[in-house]
């Protein structure tokens, strides 16, 4: 019986949880890739950052690969 409830309450928590980061990925992949077409590798991208930011993974070295592209604002 009480497996049973404690079984439901994960699964509500695991659906709150995939809403919320399948939403931050959708956004967070929108706001760095503005013109990228769709594939399974920006599906994976949508999944898999957000998961890992959850636990503190920034993935700083991604962010800073592009920044030599763009000139610098004083």
């Amino acid at each position: 019986m009480v497996l049973l409830l404690q079984l439901t309450e994960l699964v509500k928590f695991m659906l709150v949880l995939a809403v919320f980061i399948v939403g931050f990925g959708v956004a967070f992949q929108a706001i760095l890739h503005p013109y990228q077409s769709p594939s399974w590798s920006t599906l994976v991208d949508i999944l898999y950052r957000p998961f890992w930011q959850m636990f503190g993974e920034l993935f700083l070295d991604d962010l800073s690969q592009g920044m030599g592209s763009y000139p610098a604002s004083a």
